[in-house]
């Protein structure tokens, strides 16, 4: 029984994986070539002029900006969710509520409110106070598309969520 030994100087040891990469380079060369040379007659006598293909002609069009988000809010009463259309990146958001008490014998009472958005990426807690008036906060959104707004506030409390881009 023979041992392996190494192959003798000067002579090169392919692998399998060598073989794949330097097969792969020289399709992609020819690919190249089919592409820039496009397959044509050079006009060789057996081609009839009238069976040929038309030239392909783009139709493509520049690509426009987007128009600039002008933000989006939504708005309710008491305790409620909504589902709000974020785009990514940093916004400011700000939360309004009016109302928000409750009835006393003493006089009203301020009540608790919070302001929760969420998404699948997670949870950005905007409000969490009571009474009345309007609070802001930043909010990172990593995935553009629907969030939910998730209110806590008096049955009787009209409240307003809105969010936009930083100026």
């Amino acid at each position: 029984m023979r041992s392996a030994q190494p192959p003798p100087s000067g002579t090169r040891s392919w692998s399998l994986k060598k073989v794949l990469v330097w097969t792969a380079i020289g399709m992609a060369g020819l690919l190249i070539l089919s592409a820039i040379f496009g397959g044509e007659d050079s006009g060789s006598p057996t081609g009839d002029a009238n069976t040929r293909e038309a030239p392909v002609r783009s139709t493509a069009q520049p690509v426009r900006a987007a128009p600039p988000w002008s933000g989006a809010s939504v708005s309710g009463t008491g305790q409620s969710v909504k589902e709000i259309p974020l785009v990514e990146g940093q916004l400011v958001c700000e939360a309004t509520v009016s109302g928000n008490t409750i009835p006393h014998s003493t006089g009203p009472i301020d009540s608790h409110f919070s302001v929760w958005i969420k998404g699948e990426s997670g949870s950005n807690l905007l409000v969490n106070d009571s009474g009345d008036g309007t609070w802001q906060g930043v909010v990172r959104v990593r995935d553009p598309g629907g969030y939910l707004v998730e209110v806590d506030a008096e049955q009787r409390a009209s409240w307003k969520v809105s969010c936009r881009q930083p100026r």
